[in-house]
């Protein structure tokens, strides 16, 4: 599985667009499977851009899913950095 800054940057526009903060697990972002969703959520929880509740499995520390609920100070930074398409191609 690759990390893709494309998906990542969506997510965070979709995360800052939001009304509240209510964890979603898997939000529909056209064009990507749930799988690749899944897995940059994570990857973005482990880089500190989201605020997220883990859920892990009952018998080990391995994180199953996240379900994220909105942006963190590093995650807005991230998103403000990315705004402009010369910076970000």
């Amino acid at each position: 599985m690759k990390r893709d800054f494309d998906l990542i940057r969506n997510l965070l526009f979709y995360f800052e667009s939001k009304e509240d903060d209510r964890p979603e697990q898997c939000p529909d972002i056209e064009g990507y499977s749930e799988v690749e969703i899944m897995y940059n959520l994570r990857l973005m929880d482990e880089a500190g851009l989201l605020n997220c509740q883990r859920l892990r499995t009952k018998d080990s520390e391995r994180i199953l899913r996240v379900a994220a609920g909105s942006l963190t100070w590093a995650g807005h930074d991230f998103l403000d950095a990315s705004r402009n398409s010369n910076i970000w191609n």
